[in-house]
């Protein structure tokens, strides 16, 4: 939706796309990870499985906090253990010619065949089937309550509403530590795998935490995946 508005295209030889300015935000679709990109990785991983759960969660409220409308990838929501390998049901040539394929082309990235998933398997797809039982269970208990929280607060509160585009919101990096600021509310996210110590504190109340970031004065500490939300209305 942002990268082609009208631009000359020099694979497809034309002008593609066209302008969003004054197109609700809620148009656009945002996502961490979905099944194109999760299913065509060697092995299916998702996102919790690369980066951590905590992490993971992190970037959840960077989405979901966002002006846009958030896809979530089935089982995201509980940092669902199952795997999304790509998976296929082909007869005779065509199946097989699936299976070297794709042994081929992540062999070109370094991975063995045996690191690939055989997407022909009936145990590929058995794999990728939801274990809901898990639901209750740590961590994705606390993972599920988590999105809970991000989607009450973003149906409830003013500055987390759709806004005409383009949306202009003030964004700031600063060691790993993502912070955005939509109307009164401040949203900092660390993303990076190490603890941020005296981090810049916004103003206000803190409505909304994850993994207890520690504020003193105007500075604050934030854990690896630590999220705070602060409201300064």
């Amino acid at each position: 939706g942002l990268t082609h508005q009208g631009r000359w295209s020099p694979h497809r030889r034309r002008s593609i796309g066209r302008s969003v300015e004054g197109t609700g935000s809620e148009r656009l679709v945002v996502a961490l990870q979905n099944h194109d990109q999760v299913g065509n990785r060697a092995r299916g991983e998702r996102l919790h499985d690369l980066v951590g759960v905590d992490r993971a969660a992190a970037a959840a409220a960077l989405v979901l906090l966002s002006p846009f409308s958030a896809l979530l990838f089935q089982g995201e929501e509980w940092a669902a253990s199952t795997p999304f390998p790509y998976m296929s049901d082909h007869s005779g040539d065509l199946g097989e010619a699936v299976r070297r394929g794709r042994r081929a082309g992540f062999a070109a990235f370094g991975w063995s065949e045996d690191e690939v998933t055989d997407p022909q398997d009936p145990a590929t797809f058995h794999s990728a089937v939801l274990r809901w039982g898990e639901v209750a269970a740590a961590p994705h208990r606390e993972v599920l309550d988590w999105y809970r929280s991000l989607i009450a607060l973003r149906a409830r509160h003013e500055s987390l509403a759709p806004v005409p585009l383009p949306a202009r919101h003030e964004v700031r990096v600063r060691d790993h530590v993502v912070a955005v600021q939509r109307g009164s509310l401040t949203v900092l996210a660390n993303l990076g795998s190490s603890a941020v110590r005296d981090a810049p504190r916004p103003a206000g109340d803190v409505v909304l935490t994850r993994l207890g970031p520690r504020a003193h004065g105007d500075v604050v500490d934030l854990e690896p995946g630590g999220v705070m939300v602060v409201d300064r209305s």
